[in-house]
This record gives C-alpha cells, structure tokens and sequence, in this order.
C-alpha cells in the first residue's frame, strides 16, 4: 500500500519535472527570440551626445557639493526643493548632473 503511494508521488514530480522542462525551454527559445529582435533594431545612443564630455558627466553627491560649494545639508536642500533632480542609478545610488550643476552656477 505505501509502495503505490510512493510510486503515485514520483510519477506525479515526474510529470511536474517534465512539464517545468517544458515551459524552461519555451523561455529560452522566447528570450533567444527577443535577443535576435534587439540585435536587429538601429543602434541609437542612450544618452544624448553633447559638445563637451565633462558636461555630461554623472557626480557622486560629494563631487556635487565640492563643485557648488555648499554644505550637505545644503544640497539635501536644494534637492528636496526641486532644484536638482537625482539620477537613480539603482534603489541605492544616486547622481547628479553635471550639465545640471553648471547650468545652476552659471544662472546666479
């Protein structure tokens, strides 16, 4: 008795592991799809280009502040009033622009 169940249990993973296998390779046949259609389209740079590459660069929060010359809590300021926008690189990492930054300074 405990013999069939056993072999009820094994035959029904069996056909779970088959059916996982399955759906594995419609995936990847789904993702080797969507690489071939990337592959394709025209290439198009991400980030607009500008004149000058320092313009466009991305600064750490300390860089931003040495480059305004403002205190921390300062900037923190100014960010939360809108005057800066933070780049979300990841949930953990911000930037600052640099064009951004340049721009502040030159209108004061």
């Amino acid at each position: 008795m405990e013999l069939k169940l056993v072999l009820m249990a094994f035959e029904g993973l069996s056909k779970r592991v088959d059916d996982i296998m399955k759906e594995n390779q419609s995936l990847k046949n789904e993702i080797r799809d969507l690489r071939k259609q990337i592959d394709l389209r025209p290439t198009e740079s991400p980030v607009p280009v500008t004149e000058s590459k320092s313009e466009d660069e991305l600064l750490t929060l300390k860089s931003a502040i040495s480059l305004l010359k403002v205190s921390r809590s300062g900037f923190i300021r100014m960010v939360n009033d809108g005057i800066f926008k933070p780049i979300k690189l990841n949930l953990r990492t911000l930037r600052y622009s640099r064009h951004d930054l340049l721009n502040f300074i030159n209108r004061r």
